[in-house]
């Protein structure tokens, strides 16, 4: 049987602090990836929905209108998404003419503290374009 020394008391459980440490900066590191996948793929989903409900609208005003709806109603504005959004629109509205939307977001990282990310939050941007059906009353 062999006895500890007095130098290696404690050893056990500072080793123990350090693997914890590392395990929780792997969670965090982990959920930080999760939230930016999130972030863009609403983004993304956003911007097509928007450009698609848009094309679908009798003229461009109206196209603007539910472009916007859209993009809101695609975007969740709670604390661990899109805490700011943009949208902005271009194209012709005119048979066989194109509408896009352009959408962007911030989000949050501010309380992943473990990590010590350098940047508090983080921008995402996505567009999408719709073709203006060429047989159709635009107004």
């Amino acid at each position: 049987m062999t006895r500890s020394t007095t130098t290696e008391r404690g050893a056990s459980v500072a080793s123990v602090m350090i693997i914890m440490m590392l395990v929780f900066m792997l969670f965090e590191f982990i959920v930080m990836g999760g939230r930016i996948a999130a972030a863009q793929g609403e983004v993304n989903g956003a911007a097509r929905e928007a450009a698609r409900q848009g094309s679908l609208a009798q003229n461009a005003g109206q196209a603007r209108d539910v472009a916007e709806l859209t993009a809101d109603a695609n975007l969740p504005t709670d604390k661990l998404s899109c805490t700011e959004t943009a949208i902005s629109f271009g194209g012709s509205f005119s048979p066989n003419g194109q509408f896009t939307v352009a959408v962007s977001c911030r989000v949050d990282l501010s309380d992943l503290s473990l990590l010590g990310v350098p940047w508090p939050s983080k921008s995402f941007a996505a567009q999408s374009t719709e073709i203006i059906e060429t047989y159709r009353a635009v107004g």
